[in-house]
Order: structure tokens, then sequence, then C-alpha cells
């Protein structure tokens, strides 16, 4: 039992339930990383907001992944480093992912993506072409950091063979089921 992927023209195994959950531990993680070295660029805010936009950000993302600490706030390459290579998470937050002012708010399309991505159904989910495009963002951000750590060759393949089923969903314009 696991979780696949389909389009009408493509199939990817994401893994077993528990690896999905290594996986979405690993996005959250990368995408924290990003938020950590790419602070949001609004010119409505003013600079300290700004700086507290983004620890609220970072700070999503934790939550995100239960049983982390917040303070201090963990190093990003750190926390991806462990979940990149396979650690299982404790558990995923999924309540964080629900009526999250930080989700409301953000315009970053990485963290939008991981959200898109994490906190979906294994059973019988979908992704939209849409949500397959915010998707995208999240997993180009994963392939990036994961040729920045050294990941394995299992673990790079299995990173750039997800980031590339999505890139083809997208281009076609497909649904993604999840079955």
């Amino acid at each position: 039992m696991g979780l696949d992927l389909h389009t009408p023209t493509a199939h990817f195994r994401a893994g077993s339930y528990s690896g999905v959950q290594a996986v979405r531990a690993a996005i959250i993680a990368a995408t924290y990383w990003h938020l950590r070295e790419n602070p949001p660029c609004n010119p409505d805010m003013e600079d300290l907001e700004e700086a507290g936009w983004q620890n609220d950000q970072a700070e999503f993302c934790i939550g995100a992944l239960e049983n982390e600490e917040f303070d201090p706030l963990p190093d990003g390459e750190a926390l991806f480093r462990k979940y990149a290579g396979g650690h299982f998470p404790d558990a995923i937050n999924y309540g964080a992912f629900r009526d999250s002012r930080v989700l409301a708010e953000t315009t970053d399309p990485v963290l939008k993506g991981m959200a898109v991505w994490c906190d979906h159904s294994d059973c019988d989910g979908t992704h939209s072409p849409g949500e397959a495009l915010d998707s995208l963002a999240a997993l180009e951000n994963v392939a990036a950091r994961a040729d920045r750590i050294g990941v394995s060759p299992v673990e790079r393949a299995y990173w750039y063979g997800l980031r590339d089923f999505y890139r083809g969903a997208v281009e076609r314009r497909e649904f993604i089921r999840f079955r």
C-alpha cells in the first residue's frame, strides 16, 4: 500500500504512506529554509513588520512539523538535511494548514505550493492544473536544495522524478489523481 500519482498520460509512485509523510516533512523543511533565506518582498509592509512576517511564515512551517523546536528557530539547512534523507517526522500537524492567516496572506509561491502538496487526501485526492502549478514551485525548491546538500543518487532521482511528474502535468494541463 502506498500513494500513487496518476494523470491521463503519466504515473509516479510516491511511496508508502509513511514514506509520503517523510516527503511532506522534507517539503516543509525545504520551504522553511527558503523562507529563512528569502525574506518576503511586500512594498506595503514596514521593515519591522516585514521581519515579523518572515518569522510568522517560518514559525508556521515549524508548527506543521510536530515536535520541532521554535526557540531558537532551527537552521534551515540542518532541518532539511534531517528530512530529505528520509527521517520520519513524529507527525504532520494538518491543523496548521486550516484557517491559517499565514497561508491566506502569503504571496510566496513556494509556501503556497508546500501547503497545497502537503495538505491533500492520500486516498482519493486530486490536484487541479492550478494546484499542480502551485505544488511545482515547492518541488522546484526541494530539488534545488537537494542538490545543494548533495543527497544520495537515489534520493536525488526521487525528488527530480516527482518534480518532473508535476512539471509534465502542468505543461499538459492535466489533473493529478492520488490513489
